[in-house]
């Protein structure tokens, strides 16, 4: 033992520095570590609060825009027939249409039907019907304008001929094209 203590005692300056070293190692190394996680941890916290108060601040504006999507939505609906089949929508809506056209003395020559439109993202389905007619031009603008006012037929297009006599008005025919828009369950 004594032997080691003369050994320590002649190199004094270099066990000062090793004790410096695992004093630093052991002890300012490990409280620095901490005080570097404690102040991450407080950004961090500090920008969730920010986020926080920013949300609540924008409460009022976020409740505007809520009403106005709201009653955007609730146009949106009233725009939609609801589900049924292909078969059975495409059938009722001929229906309907004969019964206009024949309060409108149009003769109706066909209705077709285009291949069904999936729309991605949301669950509505468009079905399109190409309409070839023929009617008084009085009685066609009276069935247009009926035709304009139902808030669930869109019509995309409208394309006519008139043949007129004289200074009588005559008659129109050509085709239009209708939009219908239907909630679709997946299928």
């Amino acid at each position: 033992m004594d032997k080691l203590k003369a050994q320590l005692q002649q190199y004094p300056i270099l066990l000062s520095i090793l004790a410096s070293l695992l004093i630093a190692k052991f002890f300012i190394v490990p409280i620095y570590d901490w005080q570097n996680s404690v102040i991450d941890d407080n950004k961090q916290l500090t920008l969730r609060t920010a986020k926080i108060a920013r949300v609540i601040a924008n409460e009022e504006k976020n409740q505007l825009h809520l009403a106005t999507l709201d009653t955007e939505l609730e146009r949106a609906e009233q725009l939609l027939f609801n589900f049924e089949t292909d078969v059975q929508f495409k059938l009722s809506r001929q229906k309907e249409l004969e019964q206009l056209f024949a309060k409108h003395n149009a003769n109706l020559s066909s209705i077709g039907w285009q291949p069904v439109i999936y729309f991605d993202g949301v669950k509505i389905k468009k079905l399109v019907a190409d309409i070839r007619l023929r009617a008084s031009s009085i009685e066609m603008i009276k069935l247009f304008n009926e035709l304009e006012n139902k808030t669930k037929v869109g019509v995309e297009s409208f394309n006519f001929d008139i043949n007129s006599r004289g200074s009588m008005l005559g008659t129109m025919q050509g085709t239009m094209t209708l939009n219908y828009y239907l909630e679709r369950i997946d299928e």
